[in-house]
Parts: C-alpha cells; sequence; structure tokens
C-alpha cells in the first residue's frame, strides 16, 4: 500500500500520525513501512495484517492511496 501526502514537512508528519491513529482504530497492525521526502511532501509505504482494512480505512478517512509490488529478502 503506497500513501502519497502532500504539504509542508509539518503537514506530512500530522497526515502521518493520522494514518497510524485510524489503523489503530481499526485494530490494523502495521508490519512494515518505509518513508521519503518527495518534492514538497513525503510517500509512505505500509505492510500491514489487513490489506482490505487498510484500503477501506484510509478511503474512509479521505486519503487516496495505491498499491505496489514489495519484494523482501531474507538473510
Amino acid at each position: 500500500m503506497h500513501q502519497q501526502i502532500k504539504g509542508s514537512p509539518d503537514d506530512v508528519a500530522s497526515n502521518v500520525h493520522r494514518i497510524v491513529s485510524v489503523l489503530a482504530k481499526k485494530g490494523i497492525n502495521i508490519e512494515g513501512f518505509a518513508g521519503a521526502s518527495v518534492g514538497g511532501g513525503g510517500a509512505l509505504v505500509l505492510v500491514t495484517n489487513d490489506e482490505a482494512g487498510t484500503r477501506r480505512a484510509l478511503s474512509d478517512a479521505g486519503f487516496r492511496s495505491r498499491e505496489i509490488e514489495l519484494v523482501t529478502a531474507d538473510s
């Protein structure tokens, strides 16, 4: 699940907090994440225990997200 977050650095922090809170309220666990600054905003990639629930929760909260392919590697 990829979430593009636009705005100032302060907005990005606030939106990440909102996303985490939305998922917590739905009982969805974040199992992995990555983030990066992108222009005037940022991008957040989440791995959760409930893909459909994550998609629904973020949409209901007004966030637009998209799924991306994820490749993991074990050492």
